[in-house]
């Protein structure tokens, strides 16, 4: 309803101002000569902008503020020329070299609305002596007070950082400088106006249509002063939300006064190759250079700038950790600073304390997502506090008994139960944690009635006195045998046999590698004939 309001006054007023116009631009009275007017139109955004003559529509906050300055250099910002050849040799420069410093600032009001104020001082002007030349007019030379700015602005539609949002204000000029040192109109000047602006996951762009209305029936050097259309454009990218680059061009042009649009002299048009940058605790600076494309009164052969200002970022939170989204790895997440805004990670093995199924002991990715993060010493995907063969790789399976223990899938193919952990050094009695291998070669005997199997042990040659070492692979091997039998498996299918130290796999000397030596193999044999088949 709010915003409804605002834009009836706003289409109402520009009405009433496209009327004035309408009006001025009809009149056909003598104008009255003088000696100068505001020259310089480089119109800094407000305070916060990410553009430097337009707006990028922070309006964020509430009673946030911003301020700093805006420098400026703009050479050969007027020139005279022939009135009736505006295209020919310059016949003077009034203003060769044209410094000023803007100082302003703002404040958004509750997420929409802002107020804002630019004070314009002339630190320098110098040009040619022009007393022979004309006699209407003469050369700045010192130091002058601009036409203070005041300007109000309401959002109106999206926000920042949105593909498109506008916002609807104006801004007042008051006569606070001199017309003879070329730095005030003498007259108050009201300029309504239409503001968008955009980001395009990086891409950026910002626009400007207004009129300022500028009550001055007068003429410079038989050119007439009057109101203006004025607008200007950006385009550029934005870089981790802390760089700003692309060019920006503005412009204007006489509709009121008694002297048609768009004419060369009365049509300033500038571009700025323009630059920000937010530094560290909300500073940003900035510059940009570009070039006059008019002969009009005003038009620089060049243009300098360069800004200091204080603009304090808003945080946006969408997660409500404290973490501003910009420095928040997880912006959609809550989490903790250690952690860069995501959760926190207390066993710091990748997974975020939700997510880690053992928060406190560091683990890996499983196959199941339900373990995930928790210890997997052999890494085959089963976590240890759910596998039944903790320290020998192996396959998920259904069972709790054989979950994480090695397959035993094809017939004739090595079958090997590892020694490190059926046996300890120098024993040859079966350990409780081979039960689940073992069940699972039973199973496939059972599913396999023809297979016959060779049941190979074998030892470490440092693990016993050599005369004793064949007969512990041995014995490590008729254990196997016997445990197989006593679950159902024929005698008949089975046969046992001690290597002794004869086939070491490992011969690095290292407790690993002797625990690797210690191991059963089972290997097929042949197939046999059931009964009654041939």
């Amino acid at each position: 309803m709010a915003t409804r309001l605002v834009l009836r006054l706003f289409f109402r007023l520009c009405a009433a101002i496209a009327l004035f116009v309408a009006l001025g631009a009809s009149r056909a009275q003598a104008q009255t000569a003088v000696r100068g007017f505001a020259v310089d139109r480089f119109e800094p955004s407000e305070r916060g902008s990410d553009w430097y003559a337009n707006e990028s529509l922070d309006f964020r906050g509430n009673f946030r503020p911003a301020f700093g300055t805006v420098f400026e250099w703009a050479y050969r910002p007027l020139v005279l020329y022939d009135p009736s050849n505006i295209q020919g040799n310059p016949r003077a420069d009034v203003i060769t070299d044209q410094i000023f410093v803007h100082l302003g600032g703002s404040i958004v009001l509750h997420d929409r609305f802002r107020v804002a104020a630019n004070l314009p001082v002339a630190l320098y002007q110098g040009g040619e002596d022009i007393t022979g030349i004309t006699q209407t007019t003469s050369t700045p030379e010192k130091q002058a007070l601009g036409d203070a700015r005041l300007s109000g602005d309401v959002r109106i539609l999206g926000e920042y950082g949105s593909a498109i949002s506008g916002a609807v204000g104006a801004q007042v000029h008051f006569p606070t400088g001199q017309r003879s040192l070329f730095a005030s109109d003498g007259t108050v000047r009201v300029t309504p106006r239409v503001l968008v602006a955009g980001d395009f996951e990086g891409f950026v762009y910002a626009a400007k249509l207004g009129v300022s209305v500028r009550p001055l029936d007068a003429t410079f050097e038989q050119r007439p002063l009057g109101s203006e259309l004025i607008y200007s454009a950006a385009f550029g990218v934005k870089v981790n939300d802390r760089f700003v680059f692309g060019p920006e061009v503005y412009g204007s042009t006489v509709v009121a006064g008694g002297d048609r649009p768009f004419r060369t002299r009365n049509t300033p048009l500038e571009m700025l190759i323009s630059a920000h940058l937010t530094l560290a605790q909300h500073w940003k600076t900035g510059s940009a250079i570009g070039p006059g494309f008019t002969r009009a009164d005003g038009t620089p052969t060049m243009r300098v700038v360069f800004s200091l200002e204080y603009a304090p970022d808003v945080c946006v939170d969408p997660d409500g950790d404290g973490i501003c989204a910009a420095q928040d790895a997880c912006p959609s997440v809550d989490g903790v600073p250690e952690n860069h805004g995501c959760p926190a990670d207390r066993d710091h093995d990748g997974f975020n304390d939700p997510d880690d199924a053992c928060p406190d002991v560091a683990g890996t990715r499983t196959a199941d997502p339900k373990t995930a993060g928790c210890p997997d010493r052999d890494e085959d995907g089963v976590a240890d506090r759910e596998d039944a063969c903790v320290d020998v790789a192996g396959v998920p399976t259904a069972d709790p008994k054989t979950n994480g223990c090695p397959r035993a899938e094809a017939p004739f193919e090595k079958i090997v139960i590892p020694q490190q952990v059926i046996f300890a050094a120098g024993a040859s009695a079966l350990d409780p944690s081979a039960t689940p291998a073992l069940e699972a070669i039973a199973k496939l005997l059972s599913e396999n009635p023809r297979l016959r199997v060779r049941i190979e042990g074998h030892a470490d040659d440092r693990e016993a006195k050599p005369a004793d070492v064949k007969k512990l692979s041995t014995d490590r091997a008729e254990a196997v045998q016997k445990w197989l039998e006593a679950r159902g498996v024929a005698a008949e299918r089975l046969r046992s046999e001690g290597y002794g130290a004869d086939r070491l796999i490992d011969t690095t000397g290292n407790e690993e590698g002797r625990r690797k030596n210690r191991r059963v193999e089972l290997h097929p044999i042949e197939e046999t004939t059931e009964p009654g088949k041939k």
